[in-house]
């Protein structure tokens, strides 16, 4: 399938090439660690979950939700989604498929009494299922009655309880995979029709990520994968009922692709991601930030890259002029978290925390309440060698590891 700038599958293959992570025991006691920075005497390797953030919503300073799902000895996958309340973190309650391999990808609250979060199950490893999660206020529950079938739901943005968008991918029967909206109006969710890149060595359409600038005029950012295996970058426009293709510069390199975008206002977007340069002995993956001005696109100047790999997965904009974008940078011997900041004239580089005992920090989501009050998700490993969540807040100066809970059923 290629390289998927999707939260979900950067940290996969960080666990796949980088990590030795925990066997992780299934059980129905409900203790939990909390890091950063879990003691080892709490939690062993052999014997708690994985934990990953993978996206991160906020109501108002005093209600944030960030989702993502854990990981239990047996391999089963349970969605996993966390409450900010103004002065701690805490688990909350919710709904898993009966097929054990769920995953939260996005997150998106319109009020602190409405919230949605997006992913999908991996149905017996053959397929994917979307999942939709609705939070009342009260609770969360699955919504989606009838989830569409081969297809993942990787972004989500939230207007009010009664407009949401959701964007994926779906495959149906003898075609290939094609993008896939879903749009919320208050009763139903229901598939809308959207564009997709049809050059005949196209083989795959994926939308990684949604934002919108008024409720009627949405953007969507993804990739399309080719028979070669090569990917660009995929861009999508509403304009109020209709999806159109958005053409972005196709970079030089074999692997393009957008993670997610911010529409801080109509006519002005900012999509992050990766490309790659073909180097003699291996290629060299880069960040990618380009800029939309209603009209064409271009790739924008950012800070210097690190030796080896780095992605952007997400970014926020509370305004053209502040942005915030995170990522992860692959190092020889780890990796570790990438902080970008746009300040309305240059892209810049800002520290991130060095108090996680960890040899990988990818970060998977931001948002911003204001300029001085943002939240970004991720995940670490603690100095047993097992997966936490991460949670890292801004204050307007500098950035601060948050204590959250993990889940960590083994005893």
């Amino acid at each position: 399938m290629g390289y998927r700038a999707l939260i979900g599958l950067v940290v996969a293959a960080l666990v796949a090439v980088l990590v030795t992570l925990a066997v992780l025991r299934l059980t129905n006691s409900t203790s939990s660690s909390v890091g950063p920075d879990a003691p080892s005497s709490t939690c062993h390797s052999d014997s708690c979950d994985s934990n990953y953030l993978n996206a991160i919503s906020c109501a108002k300073p005093s209600f944030c939700v960030a989702v993502g799902y854990y990981r239990e000895r047996s391999g089963t996958e349970r969605t996993l989604i966390e409450r900010w309340d103004g002065s701690s973190w805490a688990i909350m309650t919710s709904a898993n498929t009966k097929y054990g391999k769920d995953k939260l990808a996005s997150v998106s609250c319109s009020s602190a009494r409405f919230c949605v979060a997006v992913g999908w199950d991996n149905v017996f490893e053959v397929g994917f299922t979307t999942i939709i999660e609705e939070w009342n206020g009260s609770m969360w529950q699955i919504v989606d009655p009838q989830p569409a079938v081969f297809a993942k739901l990787e972004g989500v943005q939230c207007f009010a309880a009664t407009r949401c968008i959701a964007v994926g991918y779906q495959e149906k029967a003898s075609s290939i995979p094609q993008t896939l909206v879903e749009r919320w109006n208050g009763a139903r969710w229901f598939a809308v029709s959207t564009a997709n890149e049809t050059s005949p060595d196209v083989m795959f359409n994926d939308l990684h990520g949604v934002s919108c600038a008024t409720p009627s005029r949405c953007v969507a950012v993804g990739s399309a994968q080719t028979l070669d295996n090569d990917e660009f970058v995929e861009v999508e426009e509403e304009r109020g009922t209709s999806w159109t293709l958005s053409r972005a510069p196709r970079l030089a390199g074999p692997v393009d692709s957008f993670a997610a975008v911010a529409c801080p206002r109509v006519r002005v977007c900012f999509a992050v991601g990766s490309y790659d340069v073909v180097g003699a002995s291996r290629n060299v993956r880069h960040v990618l930030i380009e800029e939309w001005n209603g009209t064409t696109w271009r790739k924008m100047k950012v800070p210097k890259p690190p030796l080896v790999n780095d992605v952007l997965t997400s970014i926020t904009c509370e305004s053209a002029s502040f942005c915030v974008a995170v990522g992860v940078a692959h190092q020889d011997l780890g990796s570790d978290a990438i902080v970008d900041v746009w300040n309305g004239i240059v892209w810049r580089s800002e520290a991130t925390p060095t108090s996680f005992a960890s040899a990988a920090k990818p970060l998977n989501g931001v948002t911003c309440v204001d300029a001085t009050d943002c939240y970004a998700v991720g995940w670490y490993e603690d100095r047993s060698g097992v997966a936490l969540a991460l949670v890292e807040h801004w204050n307007g100066s500098k950035w601060l590891g948050e204590a959250v809970p993990n889940e960590a059923t083994g005893a």
